[in-house]
């Protein structure tokens, strides 16, 4: 675990992370930055977007040659003075060959709390 929160802690920086326990494929860590609009999940890092689209979701996304990531956390509070203790996300993946052709897709929803506020 020490070894996952630390390539974390490289890939999103070291201030005002939290923590989240996921119950995603036999418990994955989600790492939030608000500061730097960063999100560690399954491996992947993506870009929070600036204004949530209604006051219940908070979404971020990750997009290139190869990929694309859609995350979306329900009744999380960007707040780092009263972070939330638990809230429910979607997660999706598309993989393409080369940008053209979609070769695998993956989804998964559901349940993060809060296992500590750095």
């Amino acid at each position: 675990m020490l070894y996952v929160v630390t390539q974390v802690n490289q890939a999103l920086g070291e201030d005002n992370l939290l923590r989240y326990d996921c119950d995603a494929f036999g418990h994955g860590l989600m790492v939030i930055n608000l500061p730097h609009k960063k999100v560690y999940f399954l491996g992947g890092v993506t870009t929070i977007i600036d204004a949530p689209q209604d006051q219940n979701e908070f979404h971020a996304f990750f997009e290139d040659d190869e990929q694309n990531i859609e995350l979306s956390l329900k009744d999380f509070n960007p707040h780092l003075d009263s972070p939330t203790s638990s809230f429910s996300f979607t997660w999706s993946i598309n993989v393409r060959n080369g940008s053209v052709e979609l070769v695998g897709n993956y989804y998964t929803e559901g349940f993060c709390t809060l296992v500590s506020h750095q």
